[in-house]
């Protein structure tokens, strides 16, 4: 008998009034996906709302649904793409709208999000959620003040969320208004006594302030409310660094990458202080792991050259300061490049502005240096500079011929690969 039933429930398939009971079916599939949703489950949901769609291309929720398990995967591209087929089924639908907007957010896609947060505002301007999503997106793109209004409207209709109160705060303090973000601070914690996130806002507040007792209270509050949220261990370890604390602040670094062991900053800054209190060898490693992290760190580079050079081993510093980082060749050969393709008094009018703009690049940039080294000092941080009796000892270990090198320097070793495109430069210098 059993043989039969499941050969009369294939036959079904093929049978007229099947298409009924499929159609009846796909209640069950929207609320197979939903319940994968809300137990995250996301892989699950997807193959199920599939299914439906397979057989109901119409479906609009099923795209939106599916659309927001992919979101939470990260497939961010495909997330979009959903949510846009929901809304070409739905051209009102206005949750669609606002997910979609929060996908391209997320993408970085600001303008788009913009638009997609203001459709939504237009189907349903009574929903507090875009005004909030689109305040957030305003900050972002360092719209500030357009911020702050979407945040105004947002607490209007709901004053019990703690992070529309944080975000308006971070707008304020980008507008330079601390007053007006520490009230903002002030009032998340109050709202949400529980949420480390309004200690940590404050407890940087204070810190860039100076008040390092009372940013450190936050701190400890916010790690002592969770002990998984890995800014305010950094943030602490900042304090103490700053207040001469370098043993706590590297206790501090170290609980930060053990919950978080990709962030190239959180190394970077252990190994500044590794190296202030000589441990030279968990610096370098902290320095290797920053260059793994962070390949485009130039300064990592410098850092990482210095500490080989004060341990002596000049052969390892491979980032040279023969001629103080004055030139870069590979830029120099790319620009003569393009200025050899351009109309020769287009290529005069350049060099002239080159020549005119020179005093005073080279004094925007003795600015920045001196407001990055004021930065660092402020931070806590130690600036060690060779004295020209250590940077000539540099030079010469560099450049003097080297028997184990076979009669090389350090530089012919090491620079010769930079060796054509010198020469290069050096042709195209002559020509002009």
């Amino acid at each position: 008998m059993r043989k039969i039933f499941l050969l009369l429930l294939v036959l079904a398939a093929w049978l007229p009034g099947y298409r009924a009971q499929a159609q009846l079916n796909k209640a069950y599939f929207f609320y197979a996906g939903r319940s994968f949703l809300i137990e995250s489950k996301y892989r699950d949901a997807i193959e199920v709302l599939n299914i439906l769609l397979r057989a109901d291309s119409t479906a609009y929720e099923g795209y939106f649904l599916r659309g927001i398990a992919k979101y939470n995967l990260d497939d961010l591209i495909g997330a979009d793409q959903d949510f846009s087929e929901a809304i070409r089924k739905n051209p009102v639908f206005t949750t669609a709208f606002q997910y979609r907007a929060i996908t391209r957010m997320r993408m970085g896609n600001y303008d788009d999000a913009l638009r997609d947060f203001q459709e939504a505002i237009d189907l349903r301007p009574d929903l507090p959620g875009p005004y909030y999503s689109r305040g957030v997106t305003y900050l972002l793109s360092q719209q500030f003040e357009k911020a702050i209004e979407d945040f105004n409207t947002f607490i209007r209709y709901d004053n019990k969320v703690s992070d529309a109160y944080i975000n308006r705060g971070a707008s304020y303090l980008y507008l330079k208004d601390t007053t007006r973000a520490l009230e903002d601070y002030n009032t998340a914690i109050r709202t949400n006594y529980f949420d480390p996130a309004g200690y940590n806002r404050r407890g940087a507040l204070y810190m860039a302030q100076k008040k390092y007792d009372l940013a450190l209270a936050d701190f400890d509050k916010a790690v002592g409310y969770d002990s998984t949220y890995v800014p305010s261990y950094f943030h602490r370890a900042m304090v103490y660094s700053s207040t001469k604390r370098p043993v706590q602040a590297i206790e501090d670094f170290s609980r930060a990458i053990a919950l978080d062991s990709t962030n190239a900053l959180t190394y970077f800054n252990r190994a500044i202080l590794r190296t202030q209190i000589g441990d030279y060898n968990r610096a370098l490693d902290d320095y290797n792991r920053v260059a793994f992290y962070s390949p485009n760190n130039v300064l990592v580079y410098y850092n990482r050259a210095a500490l080989y050079a004060q341990l002596g081993d000049y052969e390892a510093a491979t980032f040279y300061v023969l001629d103080e980082h004055t030139r870069v060749p590979e830029i120099l050969l790319a620009s003569a490049e393009v200025l050899s393709s351009l109309d020769p008094a287009d290529v005069e009018i350049i060099k002239q502005c080159a020549i005119e703009t020179e005093a005073y690049e080279k004094q925007k940039w003795a600015e920045k240096e001196e407001s990055s080294e004021k930065i660092v000092r402020e931070a806590g941080c130690t600036i060690v500079e060779l004295t020209p009796e250590a940077f000539a000892e540099f030079q010469a270990a560099m450049t003097n011929p080297s028997d184990a090198l076979g009669g090389q320097s350090l530089y012919e070793k090491y620079g010769a690969k930079y060796q054509d495109v010198i020469d290069a430069i050096t042709k195209v210098g002559e020509a002009y």
